[in-house]
This record gives C-alpha cells, structure tokens and sequence, in this order.
C-alpha cells in the first residue's frame, strides 16, 4: 500500500544548489569527471550538513536541497542555514581548484512554513513541499554565479549577523514582498568591502559564464 506521513513545520528554511555550468563541465571534461566532481561537491555538503543541523533532503540532478527547522526544531535555523550557506559556497571554490576546473553554481535560500514528510509506494524518501519551496526555486532561477541569493524574509533574520547588498528587480510571486538580498558573508568575516566591488565582481562572473554556456 501507500504511504502518506508528512507533519507541518511553521518555521523552517530551505536551501538549494545548482550547478549552473554542468551541460559546460560535460562537454570540456567527460561524464566520468563531472560526476566525481559533483560526488565531492554533495559529499562535502552531506558532511557540512552536520556541523549546522541541516536535514539533507534529496539531489535532484544538479541540485542539492536541504533544510533546517525540521524534523528537529531549531530556534536557529535561519542563522545555520545562512552559515551552511557560506561554507557550501567555500567548498565549491575549493573543489574547482582541486580539479582545476571553473564550477558555477546558484545558491538561495527562504524560510517560511512547509509540510515534510514521505509519501507514494515506491522508492520513498524525504521530502518538502509548500509555497516557500517553490519560492525558493525562484530565488535559485535568478541568482548570479557563485552567489547566495536570499529571500526579505531570510534578510530580515540576518541582517545584524550577516552582511548583504540589495539584489536588482526581483518579482516573488510567492509572497508579497518583491526585494531580495545577496548574502556575502557573516560580519567581521573577509567580505567585499563595497556594494560596488560586489556587484562589479558578479558582472565579471555572470559575462564569463553567458560567454562559455
């Protein structure tokens, strides 16, 4: 028979990655590479995953989703979710350097309220479902490369512990809020020292990839 066991969570954050450029990382270096390399990549999330109470949900393809707030809550989850967030970005340079090889990934992440759970007959897992799911998936869509593009809502959890600049012209049709934010890094950590510098950097980035894809 089927099953259907699922529990709603008020507050929870979701966090996604994707690997932009993968079609890119085929054509240049094989099927066989790309995949060892997107091995090491989830491999290092799944370890990172438990410094920060963060519940792997799934891989799909490219992307690796995963959650904090849930099964366990977490009074901290946006603050572990953001904190995972940066050092998830870390190891992607990490491992592009390691296989001298340019990995361009989006990264977002939203909190709000979502239902988790197993359900169907067959191959069951773990999975999230809800509006701030699928408002994350919007966030991960209009992210530059090798960014982590957050929800006003994440914002304004964050914003006294991590440092962020304005994002351009983003329409949620999730929420009612249409502003969004790029996280760069906790405060007093090695972040761009300019909203200026920032966005030069990600317009250097975002040309190189459109260039190549």
């Amino acid at each position: 028979g089927s099953l259907h066991a699922f529990d709603a969570y008020a507050q929870a954050s979701i966090f996604m990655l994707k690997i932009m450029n993968i079609r890119q990382l085929f054509t240049n270096i094989g099927a066989h590479q790309c995949i060892e390399i997107m091995g090491d990549l989830f491999d290092g999330l799944d370890e990172l995953s438990d410094q920060y109470n963060v519940e792997k949900i799934k891989t799909a393809g490219d992307c690796y989703i995963a959650a904090t707030g849930l099964p366990i809550s977490d009074p901290l989850h946006c603050q572990h979710m953001a904190e995972f967030a940066i050092k998830a970005r870390e190891i992607t340079g990490e491992i592009s350097e390691n296989y001298s090889v340019n990995i361009d990934v989006q990264i977002a992440l939203h909190t709000g309220k979502v239902i988790a759970g197993v359900v169907g007959k067959k191959m069951l897992s773990f999975d999230v479902w809800g509006d701030a799911v699928e408002a994350c998936r919007g966030y991960l869509e209009m992210a530059f490369p090798n960014t982590i593009h957050v929800s006003h809502c994440m914002y304004a959890r964050l914003s006294e512990s991590f440092v962020f600049v304005k994002a351009n012209d983003f329409r949620d049709p999730h929420t009612a809020r249409q502003d969004s934010w790029y996280l760069l890094g906790q405060i007093g950590q090695n972040v761009p020292s300019s909203e200026k510098a920032f966005r030069n950097s990600q317009s250097v980035q975002l040309k190189m990839v459109r260039k190549v894809s």
